[in-house]
């Protein structure tokens, strides 16, 4: 009976003493102005994630690098992107909230959707697919005061 006390005590503090972020595509990429007569040789895409912290884990800092090039598709026609990012600020920030909501953008490339003659509605729709992206928490730097 002592042994499965101590078991079970040792599960609950291990359960509570670990805070945990999650990152997960809150918004799918869209693709906006799919027009096959417009001048302009790229189309953007816009993706939002959603970043999840518990009030232990503000204050630490994130740091989101995304691949160049990436694979997605709307489950009829896969698509490369190129030039994935995000805003400059959202590179290396801080926790401060909750919830925090971090657009992404992606573009493709015009010509080798003619290349293909993709119909542009077959383009619309949500994009899912593989988009890695390297995350790095890291812990605030302490400063320690001198006397």
């Amino acid at each position: 009976m002592k042994k499965i006390n101590l078991l079970f005590l040792f599960l609950l503090i291990t359960t509570f003493s670990y805070s945990e972020i999650k990152i997960s595509v809150f918004e799918n990429m869209k693709f906006q102005q799919i027009n096959p007569r417009s001048t302009g040789r790229n189309i953007l895409g816009r993706g939002t994630l959603e970043i999840q912290a518990d009030p232990e884990d503000f204050g630490k800092i994130v740091e989101l690098v995304f691949t160049k090039k990436s694979l997605l598709t709307n489950g009829k026609n896969p698509i490369q992107v190129e030039n994935i990012s995000i805003e400059e600020k959202f590179e290396r920030f801080e926790i401060k909230s909750k919830v925090t909501h971090i657009n992404f953008y992606g573009v493709i490339n015009k010509k080798k959707l003619t290349r293909k003659k993709l119909d542009p509605e077959i383009i619309a729709g949500d994009y899912v697919g593989g988009l890695p992206i390297r995350v790095s928490i890291y812990e605030p730097e302490k400063v320690q005061v001198s006397k």
